[in-house]
């Protein structure tokens, strides 16, 4: 069941094929790098993640930091560094008018989204000593449906947003 906690990572979600929980994190660094734009979308993220890693639990499920109990580096940590090269690609392609139809936003959220999952899946193989297959069944496909309903949202909410931080819809 979804709880609602102070952070886009702490909403979540428990499918019973994954032990990683849904989250919004995606849908939330797909829709505010695209509004913020290149430099304050990954600025804002490298926030984020810096918000955690100092300890301040905005992590799913409340955690913090970025090594695990053991010390050893986070499983999550790719995904985490995803987040801040997405944000600055979607807010790229927003600044060059990707963002002009809801089609068009929508494609460049999925971009965005491979970017978390080029940059997460490799790292979440090393750092937990699994297969590629392995990797990228369990760190991108199981996620790729609810992945692909979050671009949907987040590129509905985009007129929200843009009012929101002070900006007329574009067209």
């Amino acid at each position: 069941m979804p709880r609602l906690r102070n952070s886009p990572g702490q909403l979540s979600w428990q499918a019973p094929w994954t032990s990683v929980p849904y989250t919004a994190q995606t849908a939330a660094v797909l829709l505010v790098g695209t509004v913020l734009g290149s430099r304050l979308g990954l600025v804002s993220m490298a926030l984020y993640v810096l918000a955690g890693a100092v300890g301040l639990g905005v992590f799913n499920g409340g955690s913090k930091g970025l090594f695990d109990a053991n010390g050893a580096l986070s499983a999550t940590v790719g995904y985490l560094a995803g987040f801040i090269v997405a944000a600055g690609l979607v807010g790229w392609l927003a600044e060059r008018r990707w963002d002009r139809s809801p089609i068009r936003a929508a494609g460049l959220m999925v971009l965005g989204n491979l970017v978390i999952y080029a940059i997460g899946v490799p790292v979440l193989a090393w750092t937990l000593h699994m297969s590629a297959s392995d990797a990228l069944f369990y760190g991108a496909i199981v996620f790729v449906p609810s992945d692909a309903f979050k671009v949907v949202v987040a590129a509905g909410l985009l007129p929200l947003a843009w009012r929101a931080v002070g900006r007329e819809a574009r067209s």
